[in-house]
């Protein structure tokens, strides 16, 4: 469970996160088949469909049977697809996956691996929410979600209760109303260490839409949602309490529109926030009350002393970089890296990924870099591919190297899996630790690169120089051809892989 604590902003306790933890349950159910299936018998206590197996959705009748809490595990890197049709049922007989009771939903195990896949295949959105109880979802992958017509919440449609969500991603799922991810409509939602991307709603808000109290309380990321108004976050207005959206150690960017429209209060701290056309709107009585350690892309936000303006094209893209969900990596110039003195007391805690903060200081966002993994300071969208250029982590898997010349370029863990090259300079070239599986050379010059380390397994390398190149790759399987080895040997064909240098 990620860190939960409040902290002081000045002289007053700003209670900005508090714990929300999964409930103590009082059934569980072990879900043990991918088909959708009812429940056999609901109310009995026992998850079973007519052949005696437990889907998610037999698991889920007999949770809303019982007043009382139901956890329902799921097995990592299992898919669990809806198949029975029929909308607008609010008994999880069919549709989406009805919650009319406490329900604690999660994959089995680590929070750092595998999540199990909801996919909605369309026929409705995945999850509906109806009670004012409590209800965790945790280490889920919801996706295919589609609340079409004037229908709102593409995956998730909250009504009423408290609503945690944690590890997990929000994909692929579309509104023809609000909130292409979330419409929360009542009660209260939490969301923490997780990815909410590539939904979209033809009304407003993208990825959440909300007339309720919102906490993204840390390490969520938004990402490439799309609405009609609102790319990042919508949030119409609040009931609860003081009124306030929460979004600390955020990651909220949006390719097109904005990114947050804000109508009430909202608190934002230790976040990066980037809209196309602007960062924040706010409409009515909205404001922002307290802004602090923020990195915004332009004034929009009201940004106060202690937030950098800065452009977003030195955040990396939305990719797979550890943990259970994916995250944007800044370029090792993007100031959200070490913004948050490590004195300040909101320094504390683990990243989306589980990794710690902390080290020099505590970075902005989602994502808190470790020792030696910033992006190079090249690696922006395109790559600035250049002699010397700084491309360390950098994935160049979909740039167009061939002929590039990166000559001395440092290249170390970088990502050229799959990649197509002919007639390219990498001379010199810090190669370390690279990723070049798969990729294809045709006459590129590697003379004097380091290559210790490096993954050539299933690469070619065809009339490729590799004179006096230095270093021992990791996996060596590759095919060489007409290749002119490190020690000045001439490879003549695929056997002769440089005189037995890098047979694995």
């Amino acid at each position: 469970m990620a860190a939960k604590y409040g902290f002081l902003f000045g002289a007053a306790l700003v209670l900005l996160l508090t714990a929300c933890n999964p409930p103590a349950a009082d059934e569980t159910f072990t879900v043990n088949t991918g088909f959708d299936t009812i429940d056999a018998n609901v109310g009995d206590g026992t998850c079973a469909d007519a052949n005696g197996n437990c889907s998610l959705r037999a698991a889920i009748m007999e949770g809303n049977a019982n007043p009382n809490t139901t956890e329902i595990i799921l097995t990592q890197g299992e898919i669990y697809r809806l198949s029975i049709e029929g909308r607008n049922e609010d008994a999880s007989a069919s549709g989406d996956l009805d919650l009319t009771e406490r329900t604690y939903i999660r994959a089995a195990g680590a929070a750092d691996t595998q999540q199990a896949t909801v996919d909605a295949e369309e026929l409705d959105r995945a999850f509906d929410i109806h009670s004012g109880h409590f209800h965790f979802l945790e280490g889920l992958f919801i996706t295919g979600g589609l609340a079409d017509g004037s229908r709102s919440g593409g995956a998730i449609r909250i009504s009423t209760g408290l609503v945690g969500i944690e590890d997990t991603t929000i994909w692929g799922n579309s509104a023809g109303g609000d909130g292409g991810g979330i419409y929360a409509d009542g009660g209260t939602v939490w969301v923490e260490d997780s990815t909410i991307a590539h939904n979209e709603a033809f009304g407003d808000g993208g990825g959440i839409f909300a007339t309720t109290n919102v906490r993204l309380n840390t390490n969520t990321t938004l990402d490439r949602n799309a609405s009609g108004f609102g790319e990042g976050l919508f949030t119409s207005q609040v009931h609860q309490e003081a009124g306030e959206l929460f979004a600390h150690q955020a990651t909220i960017t949006a390719t097109i529109g904005v990114a947050l429209v804000i109508k009430q209060e909202a608190t934002i701290t230790n976040s990066i926030i980037s809209g196309k056309t602007r960062d924040c709107t706010f409409v009515g009585s909205g404001t922002i009350t307290t802004s602090t350690h923020n990195v915004y892309s332009g004034t929009t936000c009201s940004p106060t002393t202690t937030d950098v303006i800065a452009p977003v094209t030195s955040l990396g893209p939305l990719v797979d970089n550890g943990g259970p969900v994916l995250t944007r990596m800044p370029l090792e110039t993007f100031p959200s890296v070490d913004l948050i003195a490590l004195s300040d007391p909101t320094c504390i805690g683990n990243d989306a990924r589980q990794q710690p903060r902390g080290g020099n200081g505590c970075d902005a966002g989602a994502l808190e870099t470790q020792p030696g993994e910033a992006i190079g300071a090249d690696c922006t969208s395109p790559p600035n591919l250049v002699p010397g250029a700084q491309l360390q982590n950098c994935d160049l898997r979909t740039a167009d190297i061939s002929g590039a010349n990166l000559s001395g370029a440092n290249l170390n863990g970088a990502n050229l899996s799959g990649t197509s090259s002919s007639g390219g300079n990498f001379t010199g070239a810090n190669l370390t630790s690279a990723n070049l599986a798969g990729a294809d050379f045709n006459s590129d010059d590697f003379s004097g690169a380091s290559i210790g380390g490096a993954d050539f397994s299933g690469a070619s390398f065809l009339f490729v120089n590799l004179g006096g190149a230095t270093g021992t790759p990791a996996n060596t399987s590759a095919s060489f051809g007409l290749v002119l080895c490190p020690t000045g040997v001439l490879s003549s064909d695929n056997n002769d892989t440089c005189d037995g240098q890098y047979l694995p």
